[in-house]
């Protein structure tokens, strides 16, 4: 049967042709024009190919199937790319190979080898390192594409384009993430420290073999120890179970290591936050129009020639006569002086840098980094404290609210009560915690030796950053939901395997921990440069002469 689609006036040669009665009732079901446009050319497209109408659900499951991989495969490339490029700028370049001119030729092969399998296992663990960092990198951002997925369904709702954004692809991309975040911190991390340190077993030949010899041996040795330790910590918490025989302990160890990313997290986004105040307010922050910079050289390096004069009078008279005594304000000391003029050259190299900004960034740009700067700060501050009350008076409870769900409503309401620009906000304040806690996390002195530096990091300090970062990544969903930053729930195996969520005086503490520390570097860092400024204005009009 062949039948031709147009208008309506070509009903009338279907009924000349001699068709059945049955198929010419068919046929005008085909012409007519019903309210769902899609399902008339579907039942045509069936009609004409033949085939029955009824759909497969078996069919449509593996279509969704096959998007929903290809998606996940296209974003996780992606995100393999641009940490294999970020690894490549950090990591340091290998040692050159040996002379292989050298007499002893032997030797000079046993060089050469050896340098085939350090370069080897350089390019392994750079190869766990890329792909620890893309899962870092996707565990930041599943809470921004989360609630940007629901903002755009809620504007576009019956978009035929985007009917692949439904909410089993975001809980899949969470499942993915978590599974990932287990391999990189249980197998993959501690293969690649291990094996970068190994060098096989005395009495073995060396070579790449003996290394991954060694490195299986001590990696199932520390994974009993471990499992060991978190059975005897669970059947300390838990004593109706028998946890002797219950092998399945990730979830828990997961669990410890999810607390101690919020807790670092915790403690070093205050640190981070007042580290961005000095810096701004000691570069950046006052205009040009509030003070004049080149006055203040000026008179800073005729200081500075007048100190120099000064020790150089003073160190004449230390070496006329050494029991000379400054005991009086009017003559320094050597040391004295040196101290002055080093903490001069530090001034005057300062407004040397203001000199040299440009007047738009010293007036525009800066000052209003500081303002932005401040004013996320000081939401989010408000916004943990108002969490902080709900949950201490009882108006909010996580242990009912983080569920473990099947599929996720997108497009239904909302995340914010702001709207779209509320959601902006919360992506806003997502890149700001992870930014600020990085910050400070290497301003410790702890970290500072394991900055990464452009082609200088040593291939065990890239392990040793990208293991933090990914604590940090995958516990800053879960920070983010403790603090009431978000009301976007933790899907899939989020919620299901993180149970200290479920203890409110936990989840209380991380909040006030945060309030406190975050309100005291704020605190520290205004109040006393405005205090400071403040008394250098009074003192400069009181004392004018």
């Amino acid at each position: 049967m062949n039948v031709v689609i147009g208008d309506n006036k070509r009903c009338n040669n279907v009924k000349s042709m001699g068709y059945s009665s049955s198929e010419q009732d068919e046929s005008k079901t085909l012409f007519e024009k019903p309210e769902n446009s899609n399902y008339v050319h579907k039942h045509a497209f069936i009609v004409m190919m033949g085939g029955e109408e009824e759909p497969n659900q078996t069919s449509q499951q593996f279509h969704n199937t096959v998007r929903e991989n290809i998606i996940f495969l296209l974003f996780f490339l992606t995100l393999l790319g641009v940490s294999s490029m970020v690894i490549d700028w950090y990591s340091s370049p290998s040692r050159p190979r040996t002379n292989r001119k050298s007499p002893r030729g032997r030797n000079n092969h046993t060089n050469s080898h050896d340098d085939d399998d350090e370069s080897v296992v350089k390019r392994i663990c750079c190869w766990v390192c890329v792909f620890t960092l893309s899962t870092s990198i996707g565990a930041i951002l599943l809470l921004p594409i989360s609630i940007l997925s629901n903002e755009v369904l809620l504007i576009y709702p019956t978009n035929v384009y985007l009917e692949w954004l439904n909410g089993m692809l975001i809980q899949g991309l969470w499942n993915l993430v978590f599974l990932f975040s287990n391999i990189g911190l249980f197998a993959l991390l501690p293969f690649a420290h291990l094996f970068i340190e190994s060098e096989g077993f005395s009495g073995n030949k060396r070579g790449l073999v003996s290394k991954l010899y060694e490195t299986g041996v001590i990696l199932v040795l520390i994974s009993f120890t471990v499992w060991g330790i978190s059975v005897i910590v669970t059947s300390l918490f838990n004593s109706h179970t028998n946890a002797i025989f219950h092998f399945n302990q990730l979830p828990f160890i997961y669990s410890c290591i999810s607390f101690t990313g919020v807790i670092v997290l915790t403690l070093c986004t205050p640190l981070g936050v007042s580290h961005l105040f000095t810096v701004l307010s000691s570069n950046f922050v006052v205009p040009e129009f509030l003070r004049n910079v080149e006055e203040e050289y000026v008179c800073a390096v005729l200081e500075h020639e007048n100190l120099k004069n000064e020790r150089l009078k003073a160190h004449k008279l230390e070496s006329f006569n050494t029991s000379i005594t400054f005991r009086s304000n009017t003559f320094r000391s050597v040391q004295q002086l040196d101290n002055d003029i080093a903490l001069l050259q530090l001034q005057i190299a300062q407004l040397e840098s203001h000199r040299t900004t440009p007047p738009w960034k010293r007036n525009i740009l800066y000052p209003g980094l500081f303002v932005a700067v401040l004013a996320v700060t000081s939401l989010t501050v408000c916004i943990v404290i108002i969490n902080f009350i709900k949950i201490f008076i009882g108006l909010r409870d996580l242990s009912i609210e983080v569920v473990a769900k099947e599929t996720l409503p997108l497009g239904r309401s909302s995340l914010s009560f702001l709207g779209p620009s509320g959601a902006i906000f919360e992506i806003i304040l997502v890149i700001y915690l992870m930014t600020s806690s990085l910050i400070g996390l290497y301003s410790l002195p702890v970290f500072k030796r394991y900055t990464p530096k452009l082609l200088s990091t040593p291939t065990s300090h890239l392990i040793s950053n990208c293991a933090v970062l990914l604590v940090l990544s995958s516990a800053l969903p879960v920070l983010m939901r403790i603090l009431g930053l978000t009301n976007f729930d933790l899907l899939g195996t989020y919620a299901g395997k993180i149970d200290w969520i479920e203890n409110n005086l936990i989840v209380v503490f991380v909040n006030l921990l945060f309030t406190v520390l975050t309100c005291l570097s704020l605190l520290n860092k205004m109040t006393r440069k405005i205090s400071h400024e403040v008394l250098t204005r009074l003192k400069r009009f009181f004392y004018k002469d």
